[in-house]
């Protein structure tokens, strides 16, 4: 259970696609930055699917490396534990094989069940990272790299959501138009 919380944890402070999750090795973090090379694909294939490791992701430039909080590393420490000789960050506890995309969301969805709060998939982890970039002011440019989007009118059309309250809304316009008290009297 451990690995599926750290997995889900890991996705709200990256914002990595789940095939970009379940795809990242030990060797892929540096002190602060995370290197996303690799992606999974399905295929159907006579009824199954094959699942593959494309090494490249689906942005223009098939990898980036993303600046990471240092509480990364003592996730992926913890994580490290569980899997002291595996290449592959998150691992099936049951197999010991890499995790796939899939699985993310559908452990997302037990541990919401468990813990009685709305069920939320992988992908709004994503969109909720999006969002509190973008609402704490980071630069576009840092942004667009951290989600591998070519421009913010991507991550603003397609994964922004205004978190913001009616109260905070009233008050932050309240602010920018503060006039002095000369020119209205």
């Amino acid at each position: 259970m451990l690995n599926w919380i750290a997995s889900s944890f890991a996705s709200i402070v990256t914002g990595l696609r789940s095939g970009e999750l379940c795809s990242l090795k030990f060797s892929d973090l540096s002190e602060k930055k995370l290197m996303v090379a690799r992606t999974q694909t399905r295929h159907k294939n006579e009824g199954d699917y094959d699942y593959v490791i494309r090494e490249e992701t689906k942005g223009r430039d098939g990898r980036r490396y993303i600046a990471i909080p240092p509480v990364v590393h003592t996730i992926i420490d913890r994580i490290r534990s569980l899997n002291p000789d595996g290449e592959y960050m998150f691992v099936s506890p049951a197999t010991g094989k890499r995790m796939k995309a899939e699985s993310f969301s559908d452990k997302l969805e037990k541990i919401c069940k468990y813990i009685d709060i709305p069920v939320k998939r992988l992908h709004k982890m994503r969109r909720t990272y999006a969002s509190m970039l973008l609402d704490a002011g980071i630069p576009e440019s840092i942004i667009t790299n951290q989600m591998g989007h070519t421009d913010i009118a991507t991550t603003r059309g397609y994964y922004y959501k205004d978190r913001h309250s009616d109260d905070e809304k009233v008050e932050a316009v309240s602010d920018a138009l503060q006039f002095p008290v000369k020119l209205i009297s």
